[in-house]
């Protein structure tokens, strides 16, 4: 195998592990489904859906099937109250930790190359936008 092969293959292996990646994240949801239970250990669907504003039940639900399948949660009867169905990380779904704050570093790094501001100075000015002056 040439020099110019070896390259190619490591670029398509490359490739294919970054896809991977992007399609375990992909989704608006999925990295704040995951982030909520970094932070909390473990919560039910309601407590999720509280947690993640804006996201309806059906798309939590699929979202979550997915992310089981995946083997990034695993979902588990509670043992306080019949019926109760609570979701937490398992080992490799934590492992997920490091790489959601290195994406939240590029996403803010970029954002303030392209506007001047991090998000926390964007939202206050759009608070101001509305005639109401909030400190984050």
């Amino acid at each position: 195998m040439g020099n110019k092969d070896q390259i190619h293959s490591q670029c398509r292996q490359t490739s294919i592990a970054i896809n991977d990646a992007l399609d375990l994240l992909a989704g608006k949801w999925t990295p704040l489904i995951i982030m909520a239970l970094l932070v909390r250990k473990v919560l039910c669907f309601t407590a999720l859906k509280t947690e993640i504003e804006g996201i309806s039940s059906k798309v939590l639900s699929s979202s979550l099937k997915r992310l089981e399948q995946q083997l990034i949660i695993e979902r588990n009867a509670s043992s306080g109250q019949l019926g109760k169905i609570e979701y937490k990380l398992t080992d490799h779904g934590r492992n997920l930790e490091k790489l959601l704050e290195q994406l939240s570093d590029v996403g803010i790094a970029h954002r303030i190359m392209l506007t001047g501001r991090n998000v926390q100075e964007r939202a206050i000015a759009e608070f101001e936008n509305f005639g109401t002056k909030h400190i984050l």
